[in-house]
C-alpha cells in the first residue's frame, strides 16, 4: 500500500509539472530582443551614450534616382543631384535642414526650420519663408531619423517592451538578427542588427499598396564614440532610389548654425494642411480631396467621369455617392506616376473603365486588382 501511495504522489507531481505553463513566444520575442538590443547598444557606445545623444549634424551630397517618377516608364530612371545639411535636436525637437540641388529640368534650393515658436519652409531660390501653421516634429524629422541609425536605435530603446525579434537571415554574407518595432509616424520598421558587431547595417518598411522601401548603411567610421555611417542606399521595391554620402558628421553641437534664418526674406501665407472636402465648383463638376491630393469628378447625362488617379480617389468616391447616384463610368489618369496610378483599383472596383496614354498601359495595368481586364 505504501509503494502504491508513493507511486501516485509520484504521478501527481508528474502530472503538476506537465500542466505548468511553458514560455510563450511573446516571452521569447521580448528577451530575445532585449539581448539584441544589448548588443546594439554596446556597439553604439552604451545606452547611456545612445540615450543622452542631444544632436546630430551631417553635411551630405546626393544622387537621385526617379523610381517610377520618371518621364519614361521603366528604367533608367532620371536623375539629379543635390547636396545639403540637415541637423537635429531630439531633446529639444528641434529640426533644420537646407537642401540644394537639380533635377525634373531644373533647379531647386529649400529648408525647413522647426524651432519652438520659429517654423518655416524655406525658399532660397524665391527668398520666401512660409510659415508652417501646424508643425509636427515627429512628422519633419521621420526622413532622416530613418536614415541614421543611432537615432533608429534610440527610438528602439524608448519603445523596447513593444519591440518583436523577427529570427535570423544573412545580409551581406553575415549572420544579422531583425528586430521590429512601430515608429511614431507611419509603418513598422525593422532593423537588421549584425550578430558580430552589433551595428545596424539595413532596415525596411512595407507600405500596404506600394511595396517594400529597404535602408541600407555602410563605411561607419565612429565620431566622438559612437559609429555613424558614412554611406546610404535607399532602394523601392528593389530599385535604387537614393544614394548619399555623408561628408561631414558631428554629434552635440550648437543649433545656432543651423537655425539663423535670413531677415530680408519676404513671409508669405501660412501654411496649414487642407482638410479633406466636396467643392462643387460649377453645376454637376466637383473637387473632392484635401491636403494637396484630389480627383476631379464632372457629372454627364447618364454618368460620371472622374479625372486624376491619386490615393484621394477611394475617399472622393465615397464623397461623390453623397453627392450624386449616377454611375462612374471611366477614370482618367493624368500620368503613369506611382503615386498618380493609386486611384486604379478603386477606379476598377467601382465598376469604371480606366483610361490613360498607351505607353502607359502595362503600369496601369501592374496597378489593376488581380484578375482585372
Amino acid at each position: 500500500m505504501r509503494a502504491l501511495r508513493d507511486l501516485i504522489l509520484v504521478t501527481a507531481c508528474c502530472a503538476v509539472a506537465n500542466t505548468a505553463p511553458a514560455q510563450t513566444l511573446t516571452q521569447q520575442s521580448l528577451e530575445q530582443v532585449q539581448t539584441v538590443l544589448q548588443r546594439a547598444n554596446e556597439a553604439y557606445g552604451g545606452r547611456d551614450k545612445v540615450m543622452g545623444l542631444r544632436s546630430v549634424a551631417v553635411e551630405f551630397e546626393d544622387t537621385n534616382y526617379s523610381v517610377n517618377q520618371s518621364r519614361g516608364t521603366a528604367q533608367p530612371w532620371d536623375r539629379g543631384e543635390s547636396h545639403g545639411q540637415v541637423f537635429i535636436d531630439v531633446q529639444n525637437q528641434v529640426f533644420a535642414n537646407r537642401v540644394y540641388g537639380s533635377g525634373g529640368g531644373g533647379a531647386f534650393a529649400n529648408g525647413t526650420l522647426l524651432n519652438g515658436e520659429q517654423n518655416f519652409q524655406v525658399n532660397y531660390r524665391d527668398h520666401t519663408m512660409t510659415p508652417i501653421a501646424e508643425p509636427d516634429f515627429a512628422n519633419t524629422s521621420g526622413p532622416f531619423v530613418r536614415v541614421t541609425p543611432v537615432l533608429l536605435l534610440r527610438q528602439l530603446n524608448e519603445q523596447s517592451r513593444t519591440a518583436h525579434y523577427l529570427g535570423e537571415t544573412s545580409y551581406q554574407d553575415r549572420p544579422h538578427d531583425v528586430l521590429t518595432f512601430s515608429m511614431t509616424v507611419g509603418p513598422a520598421i525593422s532593423l537588421y542588427v549584425d550578430r558580430q558587431s552589433g551595428l545596424i547595417n539595413r532596415s525596411e518598411r512595407v507600405f500596404p499598396g506600394f511595396g517594400l522601401v529597404e535602408y541600407h548603411f555602410s563605411d561607419y567610421e565612429t565620431v566622438d564614440g559612437i559609429p555613424l555611417h558614412k554611406r546610404f542606399e535607399l532602394r523601392l521595391n528593389g530599385d535604387i532610389n537614393l544614394e548619399r554620402n555623408n561628408l561631414k558628421m558631428a554629434l552635440d553641437v550648437d543649433s545656432a548654425p543651423f537655425v539663423e534664418m535670413p531677415e530680408a526674406f519676404a513671409h508669405s501665407a501660412p501654411l496649414a494642411p487642407d482638410a479633406f472636402q466636396r467643392q462643387a465648383i460649377d453645376e454637376g463638376v466637383y473637387l473632392i480631396g484635401g491636403n494637396g491630393t484630389y480627383a476631379l469628378f464632372v457629372e454627364m447625362e447618364d454618368y460620371v467621369l472622374g479625372i486624376g488617379g491619386t490615393a484621394a480617389v477611394a475617399a472622393s468616391l465615397d464623397s461623390l455617392g453623397e453627392a450624386t447616384d449616377k454611375p462612374l463610368r471611366y477614370g482618367v489618369l493624368t500620368h503613369h506616376h506611382s503615386d498618380h496610378v493609386l486611384g486604379v483599383a478603386p477606379y476598377v472596383n467601382a465598376g469604371a473603365t480606366v483610361v490613360a496614354a498607351r505607353a502607359h498601359e502595362q503600369v496601369v495595368r501592374d496597378a489593376a486588382p488581380d484578375g482585372a481586364q
